[in-house]
């Protein structure tokens, strides 16, 4: 550069390719966004369904968070959260979160109303009026 104002041009064929590409692979994302949830139809009753199908093993995460929030540590945690996924996964009978009630140890840590916090449904649309609001809806 001969003077302290010019500007250096030599990486300019990256701001020429790299903004019109990325607004173009943008405009295409939207747009395939936009087909794909254009005739979403949805169905709470057959979600509900498939919700129970899982014996609650949808609960896991926030079961094995709220363990380790408790004082347990994060292994033993996560093995006791673990034995009984696959216990009412495999073997029937009472479901996941029944399971983890009639735990003892766990019941003892956290206490029934924690572990029933824990894996109830409601807590992960605690924040949807909020999310609604925000999005002008």
């Amino acid at each position: 550069m001969a003077l302290w104002h010019e500007r250096d041009i030599s990486h300019s064929s990256a701001e020429r390719v790299l903004f019109p590409d990325a607004t173009i692979l943008l405009d295409f994302i939207l747009a395939e966004l936009e087909a794909l949830v254009s005739g979403h139809q949805v169905f709470p009753h057959r979600m509900l369904a498939n919700l129970r199908s899982s014996r609650g093993l949808w609960a896991s995460q926030g079961a094995l968070l709220a363990l380790t929030r408790a004082g347990l540590e994060r292994r033993q945690a996560y093995e006791a959260v673990q034995r009984h996924a696959m216990d009412a996964w495999q073997r029937g009978g009472a479901d996941f979160p029944t399971r983890l009630q009639l735990d003892a140890e766990l019941s003892r840590r956290i206490g029934g109303k924690g572990l029933r916090e824990a894996v109830d449904a409601k807590r992960h649309l605690r924040h949807e009026a909020l999310i609604y609001k925000r999005c002008g809806l």
